[in-house]
């Protein structure tokens, strides 16, 4: 079996937690977020397959008003009408 230099290698992180910032939500300052998927259609004839295709996004969203966290967004999708700005959770 051959091996590959570097594969199946753990990067090495440069940074401490204290080199960090917290992330917060921009409505409210919470600092927890959960994820979500929204699901964007591709025609199959861009996609170059039989079927049109399903291309997944993750959303990640504050767990206390719902806010999505933009800057984590596509930039397609940012501050758009494309995109709920606000999660009802449930």
């Amino acid at each position: 079996m051959n091996n590959i230099e570097g594969m199946n290698q753990t990067p090495t992180l440069n940074f401490g937690l204290g080199d960090t910032t917290e992330v917060k939500c921009e409505s409210c300052d919470n600092m927890v977020f959960q994820q979500g998927v929204i699901f964007r259609k591709v025609s199959k004839l861009v996609a170059g397959t039989d079927k049109d295709a399903l291309v997944p996004i993750n959303v990640p969203y504050c767990t206390k008003c719902g806010e999505t966290l933009q800057e984590l967004l596509p930039p397609e999708l940012r501050k758009s009408d494309q995109i709920i700005s606000n999660i009802d959770i449930v």
